[in-house]
């Protein structure tokens, strides 16, 4: 379990939080995309992938997203997401979480104008993942999200 201590981001989200009724969650992962934070974190049964942006001396949210119920019924919860930050690009976010226990890899395919490309993430205890890029243009469309058992077999693709 890991919390983060960098106090405008958690003041600012957990207030966010509450106000959402969402409540105070725990960080699962970090990104830092020079003046951009995305907060991957996870609360009870809710998930979500939250930016912070620097403005001056400050963080502060960028995206205002509710967390996001995790389908327990389902092999894997997921959601979509896209932010503008100008001339910096968009930024185009897949996250979830995944509910089956014999899904260990997460892969994302994608296609960059007319090439193909895979990002892939490793599931840990937190059994969470996120897949995330910064682009000038729309130029990727996303093909498959898909997941691997231990032995590398297909056994969750949307």
């Amino acid at each position: 379990m890991r919390f983060v201590f960098e106090p405008f981001i958690l003041n600012k989200n957990d207030r966010i939080f509450k106000k959402l009724y969402y409540g105070p969650s725990e960080v699962v992962k970090m990104i830092d995309l020079d003046g951009i934070k995305v907060i991957l974190s996870k609360y009870k049964n809710w998930y979500t992938a939250m930016n912070v942006e620097k403005r001056w001396l400050l963080w502060y949210p960028s995206t205002f997203q509710a967390g996001l119920e995790i389908r327990s019924g389902e092999q894997v919860s997921f959601a979509w997401d896209t932010s503008n930050y100008g001339k910096r690009g968009t930024l185009y976010k897949l996250f979830g979480y995944v509910s089956d226990p014999h899904i260990v890899k997460m892969s994302l395919e994608l296609v960059k104008n007319s090439n193909p490309e895979r990002k892939e993430e490793a599931i840990g205890e937190d059994r969470m993942f996120i897949f995330y890029w910064l682009a000038q243009d729309k130029e990727y469309g996303i093909t498959y999200l898909k997941g691997f058992d231990s032995n590398g077999n297909l056994i969750f693709q949307q």
